[in-house]
């Protein structure tokens, strides 16, 4: 390589790098924490207070942001910070090989790894999946490159990740060992092999004890272990990712991957009729590390995990195609390449209207010459035949009688086509899950900047509630008088009302109230009022969030999210109970 082509190399390095450090921290504390990660972040602030918490299932990023949290205070920014840090050096791993596979599959694995949505995506939440990730690919990395050491301690540090880290564990040995047999090999590879040894499990188990119990002192680091494994294989039914089923997965699926799984697809099909199984056995690999994970309830967790080896497969295959595909330079070839982004953009159009009709079952009806003329046909009936007939006719007629003009060279152009369809998405998606999703596309419309971008799955969205404008109105009401204000939160476990309320010491939270002892200024509840409360306080019930019910989600309903984010959920209400005086006084000034 001559040193303009370095040049040239170094230039798309730099652009590469400046987009995922872009995508990955600008905006990155601008959105409310969800509840999942509200939980985590209240769990670091119990670490720096010294706390017992029991209930510990991710040792790492507690941990870290807990020392982030002491040294530049608890938001959110510092809550998410880890894990984008962690995501943008994954975007700098496939520089370690670069020797090995050279400089053109290292350069596309790193456009891969910058712009992956998921990877964006769960770069900017606070949770301990990409962080995971990250370490236990660096450290498969080092075993690689024979640095044991090294990938130990890696190792030991991803194995802290928790619940994040042992089902996939476990899923990569039971891959490994369909991999032993069927290449037929009696050992593991000798990158593996070197590594096991009595004093390097030993290394391995200090370390992971060691991180562990320093994180939490004792017991509390020991008990965040347990929780770890135990958790990692429960899916949590309330708000967690992994609660999103096959079906949804499956759609994320096609939605970010589509068009890497199509050219595993024509890979496989490939392989097959030229006998190469060996080529099958990556494909095998990878779809039974995806079952797996299915299997092991981990939902959208999924899509982060299958992100690379899929951007590894496609590396190789598009390497592979830009040898033999040779596009004519012709008026032809042209027509081809526009034809397929045309489509896709109509169809996608087409869609879209078809889920803002309401009732798909309704009849078609159209206004011809100021008289509304109704079909037998139904609304779903009538779109699924103009996307049929659309299909008929630019994706198959079109195609042949451009071939008639310029035979065997058309089918390549419609390849270079699909590279335009899937370059465009992927770049619209990466913008998305980086949260600049402008707010007329966005149906939700409550309170958007506060509507985190996950990659399909259980979020939480905050509403922008009274609650808080209430809670400083009566505070500032109070500034003046020889007792201040103070509030009382009664029987509400709500991880995003606690950290609204963090820096607030004038606020307390408990079981239950005596009203003859306690007479706090205002007293915020949920469920179950107490009869003593509703005597001597004045309740205005407020929406504080709304809960997405994932699990009641439908085929079209998925479709809205992932086009739309709208989702469909129940808004979670709170009840601000206030003594009569206040309300007087606050009407009278």
């Amino acid at each position: 390589m001559d040193n303009t082509d370095q040049k040239r190399y170094f230039l798309f390095y730099v652009l590469i790098i400046l987009a995922a450090f872009i995508l990955r921290f600008i905006g990155l504390g601008s959105a409310a924490l969800s509840e999942n990660e509200a939980r985590l972040a209240l769990q670091s602030l119990s670490a720096i207070k010294g706390d017992p918490d029991f209930q510990i299932q991710q040792p790492l990023y507690v941990f870290v942001t807990s020392v982030n949290f002491f040294f530049f205070g608890a938001n959110e920014f510092t809550a998410r910070v880890f894990p984008a840090i962690m995501g943008f050096l994954l975007v700098f791993l496939p520089m370690l090989f670069q020797q090995k596979i050279g400089f053109h599959k290292t350069a596309l694995l790193t456009f891969f790894v910058a712009i992956d949505p998921v990877g964006i995506a769960w770069s900017k939440t606070a949770d301990s999946v990409i962080i995971v990730i990250c370490l236990l690919f660096f450290a498969m990395a080092a075993f690689y490159q024979k640095r044991i050491t090294p990938g130990i301690i890696l190792l030991a540090l991803a194995m802290t990740g928790g619940e994040r880290f042992w089902p996939a564990a476990l899923a990569m040995m039971v891959c490994l060992l369909i991999y032993l047999v069927f290449s037929h090999r009696k050992t593991f590879p000798d990158s593996i092999k070197d590594s096991i040894s009595v004093k390097n499990l030993i290394l391995l188990a200090v370390s992971f004890l060691l991180f562990s119990i320093g994180f939490f002192r004792f017991p509390q680091g020991l008990n965040a272990i347990g929780e770890g494994i135990l958790s990692g294989f429960s899916a949590n039914t309330t708000s967690a990712p992994e609660v999103v089923g096959l079906i949804p997965v499956l759609m994320g699926c096609i939605f970010y991957f589509g068009f890497m799984l199509l050219l595993l697809l024509l890979k496989f099909i490939q392989s097959l009729r030229s006998k190469q199984f060996s080529a099958i056995i990556p494909l095998l690999i990878l779809l039974t590390f995806a079952l797996l994970l299915e299997l092991f309830r981990q939902g959208i967790l999924l899509l982060a995990w299958i992100s690379l080896p899929l951007s590894i497969l496609s590396a190789d295959i598009l390497i592979d195609l830009s040898g033999k595909i040779r596009i004519e330079k012709n008026i032809y070839s042209l027509l081809a390449i526009i034809i397929l982004p045309c489509l896709y953009c109509f169809l996608i159009f087409r869609i879209s209207e078809l889920l803002q009709l309401g009732d798909l079952s309704l009849p078609v009806s159209f206004q011809w010459n100021q008289q509304w003329i109704t079909i037998s046909l139904t609304r779903f009936q009538g779109y699924l035949i103009i996307i049929g007939i659309c299909l008929i006719i630019f994706g198959i007629f079109f195609p042949y009688l451009l071939n008639y003009f310029s035979p065997k060279k058309i089918w390549s152009s419609f390849s270079f086509g699909f590279l335009i369809i899937w370059f465009c998405s992927v770049v619209a998606n990466s913008w998305s899950a980086a949260g600049f999703r402008y707010n007329q596309e966005d149906f939700s419309r409550e309170k958007i900047y506060n509507r985190h971008e996950l990659a399909l799955g259980a979020q939480t969205n905050q509403i922008n509630s009274l609650a808080v404008d209430l809670i400083h109105e009566i505070g500032l009401k109070e500034s003046g008088f020889i007792e201040g204000a103070n509030g009382l939160i009664l029987n509400v476990d709500e991880p995003m009302l606690i950290w609204e309320l963090r820096n607030n010491p004038s606020i307390q939270f408990a079981d239950s109230l005596n009203p003859q002892t306690e007479r706090p200024s205002y007293v915020i509840t949920t469920d179950g009022v107490p009869d003593d409360l509703k005597k001597d306080f004045i309740g205005m019930p407020l929406k504080w969030k709304t809960q997405d019910e994932w699990n009641s989600f439908t085929l079209a309903d998925w479709l809205r999210w992932m086009l739309y984010r709208q989702s469909k959920g129940n808004p979670f209400m709170l009840s601000f109970w206030q003594e009569p005086r206040w309300i007087t006084e606050i009407s009278q000034e």
